[in-house]
């Protein structure tokens, strides 16, 4: 059997004035938001390549190639607070949830997945990256300055009708690039190379020639 979920207070927040209510466990309220600014950059250049090119065929391996190829991998740290959250978004049912819509002073209808988690983002004003297996990728940002910056991947299997959410970390290490093969200079091939190969056995003959007639004098 779960254990009960220790929760926070309940945040309310409104969204492009659509009213959430935000009730978060305290294992989540309680851990320190990586900042990542100094990251922005390989945030936003990533999110440019993929959004430019999006990720397609819901292979989760070949986007997190692609994402490792602009610096950000699977953070592997399970106590972060990106892990944490990816944790819990991965473990939310109707059953369980933590947000909900409000559709009146006593009416709540709970939600998940991406709407859920914009509301998490702008509860505690964190700027977060979606990247997606399947579509576009997609930047929340809260309604205030955000001093925080987050990277996620959203993996959809329509075959199996499941979902899930991996947490992303910057890297400084450089992505692993194949060496090229060697190149083999080729033969001359150009036409005034042809021409000086021609007049190569003629010339010499020119020289001995001349040798001889010195040699006669």
């Amino acid at each position: 059997m779960a254990q009960p979920m220790e929760i926070d207070q309940e945040r309310r927040v409104s969204v492009d004035v659509v009213p959430f209510i935000v009730v978060l466990p305290k294992e989540l309220s309680s851990v320190n938001i990586q900042d990542n600014i100094d990251h922005s950059y390989t945030f936003n250049r990533a999110f440019t390549v993929a959004d430019a090119k999006p990720f397609a065929r819901e292979n989760q391996n070949k986007s997190l190639e692609r994402l490792h190829d602009r610096r950000l991998v699977v953070d592997n740290d399970q106590t972060s607070f990106c892990s944490l959250l990816c944790n819990l978004l991965n473990n939310m049912t109707t059953k369980t949830p933590i947000v909900y819509l409000l559709l009146g002073e006593n009416n709540r209808c709970p939600i998940k997945g991406l709407l859920a988690l914009t509301a998490i983002a702008h509860v505690l004003s964190i700027k977060v990256y979606v990247f997606s297996t399947s579509k576009s990728p997609v930047i929340i940002r809260p309604s205030f300055a955000s001093s925080s910056l987050l990277a996620l991947l959203h993996h959809a299997d329509s075959f199996a009708s499941t979902s899930a959410w991996v947490p992303l970390s910057a890297t400084t290490a450089r992505p692993f690039i194949s060496p090229l093969p060697p190149v083999i200079p080729a033969s001359p091939t150009t036409e005034a190379a042809h021409k000086r190969s021609d007049n190569e056995p003629k010339a010499r003959k020119e020289v001995v020639i001349k040798l001889l007639q010195w040699m006669r004098i």
